[in-house]
């Protein structure tokens, strides 16, 4: 299928559920979603047509599709998602997802094969749900940390696929490194992105973000913490945990004391730990205890896992001022464990192209044009898209020289080369015609051959820019 026949086919799907007939382009959008996977325009129309025919919880799966897309209206989609479920909810026909748990999708690991130091592939059934190309995962290792995997390729019987459900053995390669995964364990997802709502709200220091009914018990320890008095907060803490050890609160600030401190009370092992038993004690849908995790991780040397749980509160965050918060929270991340700045990049079509962090790969990207000049891209996996030359190209001057013209003193000087080597080209061939027609030969061979070195002239200039 080429792009053009994509575009009619989606021209004639949006119609078709702009008539309700859903199921019809609903079939139409799965061969284009086929062929040019990973499209936030046909994605958007594909969670279209599920909300039409009631399929809310994979019109959901669609919309968290689109978070990593170019492309296509989110905020118009998750829209028509909430309608349609606030008008479930009022007729009795599902529940309601502001009063019941999201419902988990689960495949259960049957084999573990690496395919690099940083991909595996896992074979395996579903047990329930469904899962798709392009979602995160949550992993939770031997040793008990959850962990998230964005998952790169389905298949069955060798073949690719977008979705897999129940039923059929499948493959599933994710992006985490082999040693985080087991035999017997489950991968897990969760149909809904409401679970990270609530507006995170940025208490005073690294590990903040909390929901704005944070219990007030805990606005002293908060206020010593942001004083620095880190001792003070653990006595505090110490007394309450050592009659509620699982107490969800008291073990995240204690973690925060002991990621932050200074000196001997400085503890990452020990800040790891409670923010694990932080999670395990209805932590893990709270965007404070997932923030604090993120910074756990990483203290821990593992910076690339907990910088995903806070680009999924970011992707997941409905409210303008907790995205921009969480995307604040990314970038004091990225700084403090100094990791490299990662770009990517997405064609007309809204598929992506590249994403990377080195330089000379885009760099080289651009220039073979394997990365066309009017793609767009986007830095970190935040904010908006923007074009390369308002994005990557001005913090990169070799890239930057990609996209400047070639000046007219430039055009100039190699269109007047041209006419030289022409003149003396059609001196000679005046010359020889001279012997048969001594002035009208002259003339007729200089003027030919410095019309032609002026041409070739110009030609090659238009290589040149063509190749930068």
């Amino acid at each position: 299928m080429t792009k053009d026949e994509a575009k009619s086919l989606l021209a004639e799907a949006a119609e078709l559920c702009k008539n309700s007939q859903h199921l019809q382009a609903h079939t139409l959008l799965t061969e284009i979603d086929k062929a040019f996977p990973n499209s936030g325009r046909v994605t958007q129309q594909i969670a279209l047509c599920l909300i039409g025919m009631g399929r809310l919880e994979e019109a959901d799966a669609a919309c968290k599709r689109m978070e990593q897309m170019s492309g296509g209206n989110l905020g118009e989609v998750r829209d028509l998602l909430a309608a349609a479920r606030r008008t479930s909810a009022a007729s009795g026909t599902t529940p309601s997802a502001t009063t019941t748990p999201s419902a988990t999708n689960e495949f259960f690991v049957e084999s573990v094969n690496p395919v690099s130091d940083e991909e595996t592939c896992v074979t395996g059934h579903v047990l329930r749900g469904a899962f798709f190309t392009g979602s995160m995962v949550s992993i939770t290792t031997p040793d008990g940390l959850p962990l998230l995997a964005p998952v790169t390729r389905l298949a069955t019987q060798n073949t690719p696929i977008n979705v897999v459900r129940e039923g059929p053995l499948a493959a599933m390669t994710l992006k985490i490194e082999p040693l985080y995964i087991v035999v017997g364990s489950k991968i897990t997802s969760s149909d809904s992105g409401a679970a990270f709502a609530p507006t995170m709200i940025v208490d005073s220091g690294p590990g903040a973000g909390k929901p704005a009914d944070r219990t007030p018990q805990f606005q002293d320890v908060l206020r010593l913490i942001s004083q620095h008095a880190f001792v003070q907060a653990r006595d505090v803490l110490d007394a309450i945990l050592a009659s509620d050890t699982r107490n969800r609160e008291a073990n995240r600030l204690i973690a925060r004391v002991y990621l932050e401190a200074d000196g001997d009370l400085q503890d990452n092992a020990k800040a790891l730990e409670h923010v694990m038993t932080a999670y395990e004690s209805g932590g893990h849908d709270d965007p404070a205890v997932l923030d604090v995790l993120a910074f756990a991780l990483g203290a821990n040397g593992r910076p690339e896992h907990g910088l995903r749980h806070l680009e999924r509160l970011y992707e997941t965050a409905v409210d303008p001022l907790a995205r921009e918060n969480c995307a604040k929270r990314i970038a004091t991340y990225r700084a403090r464990f100094e990791m490299p700045n990662l770009w990517q990049f997405f064609d007309g079509f809204g598929a992506m192209i590249l994403e990377s962090s080195d330089l000379e790969q885009i760099r080289k990207a651009i220039e073979n044009k394997s990365i066309p000049h009017d793609a767009v891209c986007r830095k970190n996996k935040i904010g908006s898209m923007q074009p390369i030359q308002d994005g990557i190209a001005l913090e990169s001057p070799e890239i930057a020289n990609l996209f400047k013209a070639p000046s007219k003193s430039y055009t100039l000087l190699d269109t007047l080369i041209g006419a030289l080597v022409g003149v003396i080209i059609g001196v000679v061939l005046g010359m020889i015609l001279h012997l048969l027609e001594p002035i009208v030969g002259l003339i007729a061979g200089g003027v030919a051959g410095t019309v032609l070195g002026a041409i070739a002239g110009i030609l090659h200039t238009l290589a040149a820019a063509a190749k930068r």
